[in-house]
């Protein structure tokens, strides 16, 4: 299989595997769309082939440009491409998966009469999280309509036409603004784009937004923007007249409300699509609108059946076997029947499920085909009979017997059918194998959802009664999310969340990969009793009865299991987790035969290979030729729990590690050993250390709330402070160690004086903190915690500086450059984001993280960040052009923690493993030719543009680089010269955590391009990126920020990012 290389992607040629392209599916203005297929060994896969019209100038540029940006994109909301076809024209055709829905137009055309109002807000919502990704990864799509929409299998929708996508920062990649707003239909698209009141402008996020807001009036209400206006110059007349188009009858208040907010007329004035996607969170859903089109069908008197048809039993009613007999012949059912002598409650629960259930119409939910009287005190509920029964029943007759791909088929049909709920948002209540009905479709394994007795509308009543906590049925406690167990502690009970179904989804997982149920040789009240003191179920070991739980699944089931909710995977993110399982077994068999032909290079073992997840051996074959796999210098182990914090000791051989288990340790680097005893002071794990600026002195922040200072040598605690009152996620000292400051999930950030003990400074934020940081001149302290604003606060008065808006969800971690310029901060969004402290505006993304990043270092000589995230890795990064460095750091489960050695030539980690490790940063970054990333910012050497006009970078590479004689060569030029064009020097100031960055005195910084000399200056960490507001001169110089921009610190700021919107 051949392909070509796009700016370091590889695009693979599928030509020769192309079947005969027939007749196009859909036509457009730049090209046409065929159905196709791809013939491999392993079989056919139906795909869609976009063919470009070779009559349109310019358009090896246009194909260029999409090619860039969809191969950048990754992400359940986006149709996959998949490489390129050559046919008789001469410009590449576009390979993707084929979507069998088609587009959102041909989905709700088809759907028309039997979608419910919470699938359409489902779609809608979807949507929204395909943008969000999108401006995520600084893409803005440009061209959003129901034709760009193409919804899956499972009834989720997809992102695709990129042909008007442009990056932020890559000006190739921009679209002029005649050519965005050319030709296209005025009634999806922004007035500034259109150009109504001035010239046309360059779409951005915030026309995306309108845009948006135009598609979900459609999936809303069926009907199309301006539906009256037929030509495009009539709906251009009204825009000027800054009308919208008229509401429908059947658009409630609160879609209406968000529609209208999208439709802003000044772009600033538009949601975030973080704003968005919690505003649809919390629609109440209102019964009239959704439920009163859906009536179950009256059956009565077409089911028969007698007592002695009774199948199963549940906590209120009984199932019978029973017929439906249809004009078109008999049909087996299964009829659900309230028992007599049942209470309020459980009568209300009873009709509440039909209420539910009605509304439901998914390919892995089970149908409601109606109701009929006769069968107790209340309507029974009429469904299809499943004659394979229930998951549980599968798993315990057949489960040996079932291949991988069909479990993992199974567990992607529940989540798919979660996500379906959640979309509404429906929260099942009560996931668990018994409530999996499963049938036989073309020799597969289909899995549905049932039983919505304990179901709930979030957000909304059903009927007359609120929901006021969860119910759990005697038998399911095995299933239940540990917080719904303890609600029966607090008066006010937890009401249920999507989060408890992914907890019992992760317990499905278990079962169906282990063969075995959770807490299998249990009974209810001693699982209850684990359960509630923070027990949970072990990993099987190693064997061949569980070679199916692979460290991926098993990670992914942690994840599910998580004790901090928000940390759990959505249902789309496990269906991507599912779905990239299957195609990875599917693939596995080749896989293996070329880690096989390896075995002596790779030294891999027969017996190994039974234990590297499909993911490892794709790893595996696709990089062996090209880089060894990076392992940890050294291994510490013998903390009995997760390893929360470390840092490095002063001389360079000993590090000290806080755990879950209550101590502190410290450890020789060179061996690997503990040194002397565990530090202990009680039982409370420890969360946080960091290591005074004279090195002999460590602080450490407790689940207890109390923060500690420990002596290094003697190992004691020297000092407690109380204040917190809550679990403290964070602690810094001071420049010069006369004070700590510390944050807890209590809601507040604490300045403590070191000698007094005494709090200076006690700062609300209104959130659980989970990283609290002095800037490096102490004027500011910036905090991250439960939400996803990071809020900058004056270090002296407590009062609220500014507020940066751009993270999806909250922000876990934050470190800020030693000159001061830029903040980075990291999120459960799974993104890094640099942030310019002179403007408070975002500046760069840093993806590449697969889940929440918990925890972020700079290098002492500041060129270069890691990042320690929940995907099980730790990611170094090169701060100058924001990309990572080399492959990531493979860990055997969640990364909690990382430090740099004081000369940054090491990098300690800590992991949920229990253990420690450390990993040679040096070796790491030299294989990766970018030796200059370990130099110090004095050592001196010139500066000058790329091409690109997103960055600065060395003008030598690593392959490249001077020698030390030549540099010494070069300063001693620079100091005889006259005129200065050496580098600002620098000091060297220790940080909180022990590790020290350098801090230059000054910098050179251009205010604007005005000479095509390229010229030397010193830069930031993170260059600005070019926004449309900066235009890039034909020099290719870069316009950066102006020293001499400030703020007025009595003054609150919201900033919201990016800084184009």
């Amino acid at each position: 299989m051949s392909g070509i290389v796009l700016d370091d992607n590889y695009v693979t040629d599928l030509t020769s595997q192309m079947t005969e392209l027939r007749i196009p599916i859909t036509s457009g203005s730049f090209a046409q769309v065929y159905r196709s297929a791809v013939v491999t060994s392993q079989g056919t896969t139906e795909v869609a082939v976009k063919v470009f019209k070779n009559d349109m100038k310019g358009i090896e540029k246009g194909i260029r440009r999409e090619l860039k940006v969809w191969l950048r994109l990754r992400h359940p909301t986006i149709v996959p491409l998949l490489g390129i076809a050559y046919f008789e024209h001469p410009l590449p055709a576009l390979v993707s998966q084929w979507m069998p829905s088609r587009t959102l137009y041909i989905f709700l055309e088809k759907q028309a009469t039997t979608l419910t109002a919470p699938t359409k807000v489902g779609l809608a919502k979807g949507i929204a999280e395909g943008l969000n990704y999108l401006h995520s990864e600084n893409v803005v799509h440009g061209d959003l309509h129901p034709e760009n929409v193409l919804v899956g299998d499972s009834g989720n929708p997809c992102l695709a036409g990129f042909g008007l996508a442009t990056i932020i920062w890559d000006t190739e990649s921009q679209l002029t603004a005649t050519t965005a707003g050319l030709n296209f239909d005025s009634r999806w698209r922004a007035p500034e784009v259109i150009g109504i009141e001035h010239s046309p402008e360059r779409p951005t996020f915030k026309s995306d937004t309108y845009s948006f807001g135009s598609v979900m009036f459609f999936v809303i209400s069926g009907d199309i923007p301006w539906k009256e206006k037929k030509h495009a110059h009539q709906i251009c007349v009204a825009l000027s007249k800054r009308a919208t188009p008229v509401r429908p009858h059947n658009i409630s208040d609160n879609h209406w409300d968000l529609i209208q907010r999208c439709w802003s007329w000044a772009p600033e004035d538009r949601p975030r699509y973080g704003e968005v996607i919690k505003c649809m969170n919390q629609f109440r859903i209102d019964d009239s609108q959704i439920y009163s089109p859906i009536t179950p069908l009256d059956l009565t008197g077409q089911i028969f059946g007698t007592t002695n048809d009774y199948v199963a039993g549940g906590s209120f009613g009984n199932v019978y076997r029973c017929e439906w007999r249809r004009p078109t012949g008999l049909v087996k059912v299964a009829v659900k029947v309230v028992r007599f002598h049942t209470s309020k409650e459980e009568l209300r629960r009873f009709q509440r499920e039909a209420v539910i259930w009605a509304c439901l119409v998914h390919e892995n939910i089970v149908s409601l085909f109606g109701t009929t009287e006769g069968f107790g005190p209340s309507p029974a509920l009429v469904s299809p009979w499943f004659p394979d029964g229930t998951l549980l029943r599968l798993i315990a007759e057949q489960g040996a017997t079932l291949s991988i791909q069909s479990r993992l088929n199974l567990l992607h049909d529940v989540a798919s059918g979660l996500y379906y709920l959640h979309c509404f948002p429906i929260v099942h209540g009560d996931i668990s194998s018994s409530n999996v009905m499963v049938c036989v479709r073309a020799g597969q394994y289909q899995a549905h959802l049932t039983d919505f007795g304990l179901a709930t509308v979030l957000g909304g009543l059903l009927d007359d009664h609120a929901i006021e906590k969860p119910t759990v049925r005697h038998g399911a406690i095995r299933w239940t999310a540990p917080e719904l167990l303890r609600a029966y502690d607090h008066p006010t009970g937890i009401k249920p969340t999507i989060q408890n179904d992914m907890y019992s989804f992760g317990r499905i997982m278990f079962h169906v990969l282990t063969l075995v149920s959770p807490w299998s040789d249990i009974d209810d009240f001693g699982v209850l009793r684990r359960i509630l003191s923070g027990e949970e179920i072990s990993r099987p070991e190693k064997s061949d009865a569980t070679r199916d739980i692979t460290d991926a699944r098993w990670n992914k089931i942690q994840q599910c299991w998580s004790v901090e909710s928000c940390a759990r995977p959505s249902a789309l993110m496990a269906m991507d987790f599912l779905k990239s399982e299957l195609q990875a077994v599917t693939d596995n068999e080749s896989r293996q035969r070329v880690c096989l032909d390896m075995v002596d290079t790779e030294k891999i073992t027969a017996s190994d290979l039974r234990y590297i997840t499909p993911t490892e051996v794709k790893y595996t074959v696709s990089h062996a030729e090209k880089t060894r796999v990076t392992r940890p210098r050294r291994q510490f182990e013998g903390h009995t729990n997760w390893v929360r914090g470390v840092v490095h000791l002063p001389g360079g051989q000993r590090i000290i590690t806080c755990s879950y288990d209550d101590s502190l340790r410290i450890w020789n680097l060179g061996s690997g050993e503990q040194i002397g005893n565990d530090w202990r002071d009680g039982q409370n794990e420890v969360n946080a250390i960091a290591l005074s600026p004279d090195g002999k002195q460590v602080v450490s922040g407790s689940g207890d709330g109390t923060v500690s200072i420990w002596d290094i040598d003697t190992g004691k605690v020297i000092v407690k402070w109380t204040g917190h009152t809550k679990n403290i996620r964070s602690v810094r000292w001071n420049r010069v160690g006369e004070r700590v400051l510390s944050g807890a999930f209590d809601g507040t950030a604490r300045v403590w004086d070191v000698e007094s003990g005494e709090t200076l400074l006690a700062i609300k934020t209104g959130l659980n903190v989970h990283s609290a940081i002095y800037s490096p001149d102490e004027t500011m302290i910036a905090t991250g915690g439960s939400s996803e604003d990071i809020k900058i606060f004056d270090a002296k008065t407590g009062k609220l500086v500014a507020i940066l808006k751009g993270h999806a969800v909250e922000v876990n971690c934050l470190a800020w450059t030693a000159d001061g310029t830029t903040l980075i901060s990291g999120s459960y969004d799974c993104s890094i984001r640099t942030w310019n402290t002179t403007t408070w505006q975002q500046v760069n993304v840093l993806t590449g993280h697969t889940y929440i990043v918990y925890h972020i270092e700079i290098s002492p000589n500041g060129r270069i960040l890691a990042s320690a995230s929940w995907d099980n890795t730790a990611r170094l990064w090169n701060l100058e052009n924001g990309q990572p460095i080399a492959s990531p750091l493979q860990h055997a489960n969640w990364v909690r923690c990382v430090s740099f050695s004081t000369d940054g030539k090491l990098l300690a980690t800590g992991c949920d493993d229990n253990n420690a490790y450390i990993w040679d940063v040096s070796a790491i970054v030299r294989e990766a030719g970018l030796d200059e990333l370990l130099l110090n910012p004095n050592d001196g050497h010139n500066l000058k543009s790329s091409d690109s006009s997103d960055i600065i970078q060395r003008i030598y590479s690593a392959r490249e680089a001077p020698t030390k004689r030549d540099r010494e060569k070069a300063m001693s030029a620079k100091k005889a010269s006259a005129g200065s064009s050496q580098l600002p020097q620098s000091s060297v100031i220790p940080q909180s955590g022990g590790a020290a960055q350098a801090q230059p005195s000054s910098e050179l910084r251009p205010t604007a391009a005005t000479s095509s000399t390229t010229t030397a200056v010193a830069t930031p960490a993170i260059s600005p990126v070019t926004t449309p507001s900066q235009e890039v001169s034909p020099s290719n110089t870069i316009p950066l920020y102006s020293s001499s921009g400030t703020i007025n610190r009595g003054e609150q700021l919201q900033v919201n990012a990016p800084a184009h919107d």
